[in-house]
């Protein structure tokens, strides 16, 4: 059971953005520049300035690098850098959506119904998956945008910012989520 239209939506978006490929350790700032990308395009069209991403742009290569200033060079990210990332970011370019207190929070060890609440709004959702949990990526961050119940459990479509926009993460291997509300 999918709890997304997965035909559209989040999934499209996700594929049109499958050449944002980390390629320097950077896999937190990719993963959070997707989930921006996605309220950008679905909600807040002016949450990112112009001149770092249009709406609707497939190059990610300017938000990245901003994102990656804003997490002051955190090439190993931990869900605090990537969220107060995140917020770092907004405050400097968008300051008009911290009045609005749209903002990242983390988790540790989230539950599905988080995410599933996240999805149904239609927002992606960046998650932390560890290799002490089982993760065959070792340590990496995935930006997930719905979930299925299969018979082997949860497992979360996501993009991977190594290059596969249709992943497939089992919830087992997440220890952290990153979201925006």
């Amino acid at each position: 059971m999918l709890i997304n239209n997965t035909e559209g939506g989040l999934r499209e978006l996700a594929a049109s953005l499958n050449g944002w490929k980390n390629r320097d350790d950077t896999c937190g700032a990719y993963a959070a520049a997707v989930m921006l990308a996605g309220l950008q395009d679905s909600e807040y069209p002016d949450l990112i300035p112009e001149t770092i991403r249009k709406p609707g742009e497939t190059d990610g290569t300017k938000l990245v690098a901003a994102l990656t200033a804003c997490m002051h060079g955190a090439k190993r990210t931990l869900p605090f850098n990537v969220s107060v990332g995140v917020n770092r970011f907004i405050k400097k370019y968008a300051p008009e959506y911290v009045q609005l207190s749209v903002k990242a929070h983390f988790r540790l060890l989230p539950g599905k119904d988080l995410l599933k609440e996240e999805f149904r709004k239609g927002h992606f959702c960046c998650l932390g998956i560890v290799r002490y949990r089982g993760s065959r990526y070792g340590n990496h961050w995935v930006t997930a945008y719905d979930l299925a119940e299969t018979e082997k459990g949860i497992v979360y479509l996501a993009h991977d910012n190594w290059g596969h926009p249709e992943a497939e993460i089992p919830a087992r291997w997440v220890n952290s989520v990153v979201y925006m509300r």
